[in-house]
């Protein structure tokens, strides 16, 4: 009888456990459906004082893909669309995109460091410490 009884008792908390996740998955779902994009932050990482990036830069180039969230609703942002043409640019190094629970996506790019600049006809290229050539 006192087998009997722990079993029932397992299953129970399996069954406890089972819809409070199930509880709170359909919570989240709702939450992205109806809460939309308030805001989005960029941070920049600068590397020792060099910028070759800035938030301004970052926002052309999310909003020339047409992939600007602010406004929208949570489900239809496409993090990865935006952090691939965040990547896009040859000075970023990495970048990080996520979106926070009061509905803000946050963007966090880290930008590589140059150690040398050519000049080529008017322009400037750099070189960066890990041997990449930003334009």
């Amino acid at each position: 009888m006192r087998r009997i009884v722990t079993y029932a008792g397992f299953a129970l908390l399996w069954i406890a456990v089972l819809a409070v996740i199930l509880w709170a998955d359909a919570l989240a779902t709702k939450h992205r459906t109806t809460k939309g994009v308030s805001e989005v932050s960029i941070k920049v990482e600068s590397s020792k004082g060099m910028a070759l990036v800035d938030a301004e830069m970052i926002t052309r180039w999310i909003k020339e893909r047409q992939l600007y969230p602010e406004g929208q609703p949570l489900e239809s942002v496409d993090i990865a669309a935006i952090e691939r043409a965040v990547m896009s640019h040859s000075a970023v190094a990495e970048a990080e995109v996520y979106i926070t629970y009061d509905g803000t996506v946050e963007v966090i790019v880290t930008q590589r460091t140059p150690i040398g600049r050519l000049r080529v006809a008017g322009y400037d290229i750099y070189i960066s410490d890990d041997n990449y050539i930003v334009s």
